[in-house]
Parts: structure tokens; sequence; C-alpha cells
């Protein structure tokens, strides 16, 4: 498949973007995996002693994740050759197919409401892919954070693991077949969920796919940053509350 003409067309990259961009490439394929291993397992700790533990845990990442973002936004805001058209922050979304939008955001739409009826429902918890039942709210209170967690996710993660890991794979080869840029962003995003167990790692590196697939497939980041959110707000859902709140914020 020819270039996507959206990534390819920056400015020449200059010596201080390739700095920029190779720092960020090696954080996220580095130091965020080991930064959210290292985070689970504290929180697992504190989980056993602290009643907000959860809370924190989603305020914490929620904060991380807009710093990750927000760090990358800027980067190619200010470097000369970046910019966010190439980012895949793009208001044209012509190359979208409307029904494609209605199946995938109504199907993320009816997967969250069928979970949160079933999670009413149901006493018996959900089975679940990877070690993220620790994750899930307990409380109403603890469901607020997560659901504030899962836009946040939803959104810069698309940023970082789509828009500039796809952006990076151009920007070294830019006439590259769409399976490496597909391969590189799943396994990236796969990777930085090692917290979560092998099953965990290899269930997000094909959601990682999935998005990636959506990013090309639309020109923009809008359309997988919806399915995300709807993907991780489905999660919110998916157990029923198990406790009171143990405060009241």
């Amino acid at each position: 498949m020819a270039p996507f003409d959206w990534v390819v067309a920056h400015d020449p990259l200059g010596t201080f973007a390739w700095v920029v961009l190779a720092v960020m490439l090696a954080w996220i394929a580095f130091v965020e995996p080991w930064l959210g291993f290292v985070s689970h397992r504290r929180f697992l700790v504190a989980l056993e002693r602290q009643p907000d533990a959860r809370r924190r845990f989603y305020l914490q990442w929620t904060i991380m994740l807009a710093v990750l973002g927000g760090v990358v936004l800027f980067a190619f805001a200010v470097v000369p050759g970046l910019n966010w058209s190439a980012l895949g922050m793009r208001a044209d979304i012509s190359r979208i197919d409307p029904m494609m939008i209605v199946v995938l955001v109504g199907g993320g739409m009816a997967g969250v409401l069928i979970a949160a009826v079933l999670a009413r429902r149901r006493s018996a918890p959900v089975p679940l892919v990877g070690n993220i039942t620790a994750l899930l709210p307990a409380t109403v209170n603890e469901r607020r954070y997560f659901i504030l967690l899962s836009f946040a996710a939803g959104i810069f993660e698309e940023i970082v693991w789509r828009g500039m890991v796809v952006f990076a794979v151009y920007a070294v080869a830019p006439h590259a077949a769409i399976y490496w840029p597909l391969a590189i962003s799943a396994l990236t995003f796969g990777i930085v969920h090692v917290y979560q167990g092998a099953r965990g790692v290899l269930a997000t590196t094909y959601l990682g796919g999935v998005l990636c697939w959506l990013y090309l497939y639309s020109g923009s980041l809008w359309l997988p940053m919806v399915f995300h959110v709807l993907i991780d707000l489905r999660v919110a859902f998916v157990q029923p509350l198990r406790q009171q709140d143990p405060l009241a914020v």
C-alpha cells in the first residue's frame, strides 16, 4: 500500500527533530512499560492497606497519561518538521465511511450498555483477559475516577501509540508497507501493558493492531480515540460493584 499522505507530508526532519522523536520512542518502548509494572506492583501493595488505593491509582495514571500525551503534542507543535496533522490530529474525516462510524460507535455503546446491565444482574464475576481484576472499580466513586481514566487512555494513548509511532515508522521508511506501522504500533502498545501478564499483553497487542488499522483506514485519530474510550468504558461496567464507598469525595 502506498504511504499515507497525511503522515509523510511534513517538512524534512532536522537533527533536533530526530533526537526528540528518538527520545520519545525510547521512552514509550522502555521506560513506560517499567513505570507501568512498578506502579501496578505498588498499587497491589497499597490496595491491602489503603481504602482509597484504587481512586489514587486511577488519578495517578490519568495524570501520567495526560503528561505523556501533552509532551508529544507540545513536541509536534514546536519542533521544526513536526506538526499535528502528521500526528493524526486532523479535522478531515472524509475518508471514513459513515456507515462504518455508525457500526463501530453503535457497537461500542451497545457493549457499554450490555456490560452495565450484566453487571447489575450477575453475581458471578465476568471472565477477563489479563491480570486486571484488582484494577476494576469496586465502588461508585471509584467508577467515576475509572471513567476519567478511560477518557485519558482513549485520547492520549492514541496520540502516542498510534499517532507518534505511525509517524515515526513512515519518517524512517516513507514507503513502508502497511503491516510495518500496524505491527510496531501493536507490539509497543502490548509491551506497555506487561503488568497485565502474558495474556494481557497478547490481548492489548491485538487491540493495538485494530486501533492502528482504524487510524490508517480513517486518516484521523478521532475514530480510534472514540472506539478506545468505549472499550475502556465497557471495562468500567463489566463487574458488579463489590463494596460501599470507603470515602466520600
